[in-house]
């Protein structure tokens, strides 16, 4: 280890300071041997708070949703071991070596190419699990400090991220000593004898993929939320609202003689207040979207109010429509778990970046397509500026419907923010911790946990949900979920995410299977429109089959079974070219002539008999499109493409050309008309 290395670390300060860089410079070795006020002045230049023997990182400087003071600061207290005494000398020197820990990593991130300085969310993290440590040691001073802590303590096996860091940091030079490792052997080991030892089988290292949600799941659960939050929601929030607007009244409404006095604690006004809320919410007019009367919900429910528990309601449980302002709260929280349910899905944004969403999210609005900013902090860090994701009608309403939500959740609590996921019950309007709570009261109250498996319910199943309904419909999945996903590597798409689920591949091949029966059920249905070289052998096969099965033969049974051995159970043809079908996928024809294997769609000719056209195709959009005229605009652009070149002298971009508008021939009669009557077609046969 060269001593003399220094490593610089560059601080920009956030509003309301200089706006000036400190430059923080020191060496591993300085940082092992500094004292209590030497790393208390580091801690502070590094943002990580003033106080001795507390860890504390402002709200702007760590990511989104981690804003909580538990979830951005750090005590002592949680670093020792019962009975201990938090201003002790032992205290000192294990509060001093974590914050060589934390400063270590901030100043010394790991010299990776791809690697990233910890964020402040990661380093406090890592200070948790190390002081997970130090409650096992014995408040001994002396000899080392992390080499005493016993891997096997209580049963609990030591992180691995925890040991890498700390080795690492010691190897720098950073720490005094470091965990213990394997023991050494010393002098000579006796002679191996081999003969009866047992393989040893190296442990596979295995890392926990969540798998999409069932389909039961994602079905019932989609269906609640939609509805929920469409038809429940406005209602829901309408009432919510008038009934907040009651005022506290001048006199107790059971004793007209008592004045109620201004300076009543929250509990207070609140007991004041319930009455006149409940009789707002008892007598609200339910309605759903469409103007009808909505007393009663088309699916499973199961609503508890903690609040609201009396002897003709056991343990809180209620029915729609709520009877009480208490009742209308607690599906509040639900219609929030609704919004989120549609969100995660829709964007397939991991947990901090859903929670990371704040008001005014939504760009571009009045187009016909509106775009949510979803910050991408994994590749992008604390700070980036979000990635703008398109999003559909429904999506674009529900996080209109949660803006309003936060907005009263905030007015009611007294609360100020920007953040969109808001706490309802406890805490009105702060921002909301996690999203595990939400997502399992979702399926509770919604009785969706028969249909949900071992893994419960994820946010990064969200993703994976998402990920096979797009890798079963569209045929440039990865590079549309690569996106999506927020990754610059397509392997970790098709390897962790479309691959992970061991049945995609079967479901795949399935889902194309019968896309292509289906097409073949097309073509038999337009067998007069086919053109191309192999139209007339498949015209001849089909009236052949209606001839023999007479009036049945297009029944949707018969039709179909016939659409399957046309076209082999759906893997004997492929679409070739927008209206262009290969009808000899599996065996091949021109495009494979002399050569083993399958048909080669690179080199597949108008010539072929296994090839068909029809005059239309259907857009992802499910329009119709001409394909004559998709055709007549690629032979129109290709004709002044090659007298470009004719004229330039380029022989081999002229073959170039000639090649292309010749392979876009003899499919379509229309397209070869319109080629040959070209006032430039006179260049193909130069």
């Amino acid at each position: 280890m060269n001593t003399a290395l220094k490593f610089n670390h560059e601080i920009q300060r956030g509003a309301g300071a200089t706006g000036a860089a400190i430059a923080v410079e020191t060496t591993p070795e300085q940082l092992r041997v500094m004292g209590r006020h030497e790393i208390l002045s580091l801690q502070e230049r590094l943002m990580m708070g003033s106080e001795w023997l507390v860890f504390e990182v402002a709200p702007e400087h760590i990511r989104p949703g981690h804003v909580t003071l538990s979830q951005r600061s750090y005590r002592i207290e949680l670093a020792l071991g019962e009975d201990l005494d938090r201003h002790g000398e032992f205290a000192e020197r294990v509060w001093c070596e974590l914050m060589r820990v934390a400063i270590g990593l901030r100043l010394f991130p790991t010299a990776s190419a791809k690697a990233k300085r910890p964020s402040f969310s990661y380093i406090i993290n890592i200070l948790r699990k190390c002081g997970m440590l130090t409650r096992r040691m014995s408040s001994n001073l002396e000899g080392g400090f992390w080499s005493t802590v016993d891997e096997r303590c209580d049963g609990r096996p030591i992180s691995d991220t925890s040991v890498t860091i700390l080795r690492r940091l010691h190897s720098l030079g950073a720490l005094s000593d470091c965990l213990p490792g394997d023991p050494m052997i010393r002098g000579e080991a006796a002679p191996r004898h081999r003969l009866g030892e047992s393989d040893v089988v190296a442990p596979q290292a295995s890392v926990r993929q969540f798998l999409p949600f069932p389909d039961p799941f994602v079905g019932r659960a989609g269906f609640a939320a939609i509805f929920f939050s469409t038809e429940v929601g406005p209602t829901l929030l309408a009432a919510i609202e008038a009934a907040s607007e009651i005022v506290l009244p001048h006199v107790a409404r059971n004793n007209p003689n008592r004045p109620i006095s201004e300076n009543l604690t929250n509990g207070g006004k609140r007991h004041h207040l319930t009455p006149a809320r409940d009789e707002v919410i008892r007598h609200w007019q339910w309605r759903d979207s469409s103007g009808a009367d909505l007393m009663e919900l088309p699916m499973d429910t199961e609503f508890v109010s903690k609040w609201n528990k009396s002897s003709d309601r056991q343990n809180g449980a209620f029915e729609w429509p709520p009877k009480s302002f208490s009742d209308a709260i607690t599906l509040l929280v639900l219609l929030q778990g609704c919004h989120l349910w549609i969100i995660a899905l829709a964007t397939a944004g991991r947990h901090g970046e859903v929670q990371a969403l704040e008001v005014d999210s939504l760009r571009r609005e009045p187009s016909e397509v509106g775009t949510i900013g979803l910050p991408r902090w994994k590749i992008g860090g604390v700070g980036q500026s979000a990635e703008e994701l398109p999003t559909p009608k429904l999506v674009v309403q529900v996080i209109k419907q949660q803006e309003r939500l936060a907005a009263f959740a905030k007015r009611a609590g007294n609360v100020n923010g920007n953040h969109l996921w808001v706490q309802v019950t406890s805490r009105r309007g702060a921002p909301l911790g996690g999203f595990n709570h939400t997502l399992k009261n979702f399926a509770k109250k919604f009785c969706l946990e028969d249909v949900l498996d071992d893994d419960g319910i994820h946010m990064h199943r969200f993703r994976k949900t998402l990920v096979r309904a797009v890798a079963l419909s569209l045929v440039h999945a990865p590079k549309v979920l690569m996106d999506l996903l927020g990754h610059d590597d397509e392997q970790m798409t098709i390897m962790r995410y479309i691959l992970s689920d061991p049945g995609i591949l079967d479901e795949i091949r399935e889902v194309v299977r019968e896309i292509m029966i289906l097409k073949g059920v097309d073509v038999i249905l337009r067998c007069d429109e086919l053109e191309g070289a192999g139209a007339d052998v498949m015209k001849e096969r089909i009236n052949e089959y209606a001839h023999r099965l007479g009036k049945s033969a297009f029944d949707p049974q018969n039709l179909r079974e016939f659409a399957s051995a046309m076209t082999e159970g759906g893997q004997g043809w492929a679409i070739i070219a927008p209206g262009v079908i290969c009808t000899g996928f599996t065996k091949g024809g021109l495009c494979n002539k002399g050569q083993p294997g399958g048909a080669n769609p690179h080199h597949c000719s108008p010539a072929c008999c296994n090839q068909i056209a029809l005059s239309t195709f259907e857009r992802e959009g499910g329009e119709l499109e001409s394909a004559h005229d998709l055709a007549i605009a690629s032979v129109d652009y290709l004709f002044v493409s090659l007298q470009e070149a004719v004229d330039a002298g380029e022989e081999m971009l002229v073959a170039q050309f000639s090649g292309q508008i010749r392979s876009l021939m003899g499919r379509w009669s229309a397209v070869d008309k319109h080629t040959n009557d070209h006032p430039l077609s006179i260049l193909l046969v130069q």
